[in-house]
Formats: C-alpha cells, structure tokens, sequence
C-alpha cells in the first residue's frame, strides 16, 4: 500500500538561506539502539543551520523534527 505523503510530511528549505534540509541521526557510543539523537541540519556547508536534537528512545520522531523545523513566525 502506497502511503500518500502531504506538504506536512515534507521538509521546507532552510528560512536562512533556502538550501534543502535533511533528518540526521548521531549515533551515540554504544550498540544500544536507543541512544543517539536526531535533527534537521540544512545541507548547506556555508550555512549550517540546525533544530535543537531530539534523544528519540526508540520512537519515530520523524513527524515533531519535520513540524519543529517547518514552524515559521509570520512577520
């Protein structure tokens, strides 16, 4: 079964400089699967841009990292 992905499912660009964005995981010192943390970093080199790191504990939090980066201030 196909899933339908929305906008809501999508990363926006970076609101700095526009590049795309990407979910990273930063696999912690152990081989247990539990540790690390995820965020969203602009793949731009000259930019760098991040979200705060979420510590996930086994689950998904694909869905706050990408609502977290999207949120926008309308100024």
């Amino acid at each position: 079964m196909d899933h339908l992905i929305d906008d809501n499912d999508r990363l926006k660009p970076c609101p700095f400089c526009g590049a795309e964005a990407e979910i990273i995981t930063l696999e912690g010192e152990t081989d247990e699967p539990s540790i690390g943390a995820q965020c969203v970093q602009c793949t731009s080199s000259a930019c760098g841009a991040a979200s705060g790191l979420i510590y996930p504990l086994m689950d998904d939090v694909t869905h706050l990292l990408i609502e977290r980066w999207n949120k926008r201030h309308n100024a």
